[in-house]
C-alpha cells in the first residue's frame, strides 16, 4: 500500500504542468545606499510599494573584500571578477577584452537584453566620463 502512495505522489510530480519561463528580469543597482535608507522610504513610493510586493530580492550582497569603489563591482556582477580594477577611471583606462562574462552567456542563448545607465544616450558606448 505504502509503495502505491509513492508511486501515486510521483506520478502527480512527474506530470505536473511546469512553471512557465522567467520572460523579463531587471536588476536594479541602487547605489551608494543601504538598504535601510531605502525600504520603506516615503521618498520611494513606486520602489517600496509597487515593485517589491511583486519582487524577489536580494538582500545578502556584500561587496567583495577590498572590492571598492562602483566600477570594480559592476565588473563582478557582469563578469564574475573585477579583474584587478579597484578604481573607477573611465573605459579607455580599464578596457576588458574578454569575452566571458553574462551578456556573452546571455546573447549564445538568443537572450535579449538591455542596460539603461545614468547619462548615457543609448545609441553609443562611450569611453569617457559623460557628466557625471
Amino acid at each position: 500500500m505504502a509503495t502505491i502512495s509513492i508511486c501515486s505522489f510521483c506520478a502527480v510530480l512527474c506530470f505536473a504542468a511546469p512553471l512557465p519561463p522567467i520572460e523579463t528580469v531587471f536588476i536594479i543597482m541602487m547605489e551608494n545606499s543601504d538598504w535601510s535608507e531605502i525600504v520603506s522610504n516615503a521618498s520611494d513610493p513606486y520602489l517600496n510599494t509597487s515593485l517589491l510586493p511583486i519582487a524577489s530580492l536580494c538582500t545578502r550582497y556584500y561587496n567583495p573584500p577590498s572590492n571598492h569603489p562602483s566600477e570594480p563591482n559592476y565588473l563582478w556582477l557582469e563578469a564574475g571578477t573585477n579583474f584587478g580594477i579597484l578604481n573607477d577611471l573611465d573605459p579607455y583606462a580599464n578596457h576588458q577584452a574578454t569575452t566571458n562574462h553574462l551578456v556573452t552567456l546571455l546573447k549564445k542563448a538568443g537572450i535579449t537584453w538591455k542596460t539603461y545607465q545614468e547619462d548615457i544616450s543609448g545609441t553609443n558606448v562611450p569611453l569617457a566620463a559623460i557628466n557625471q
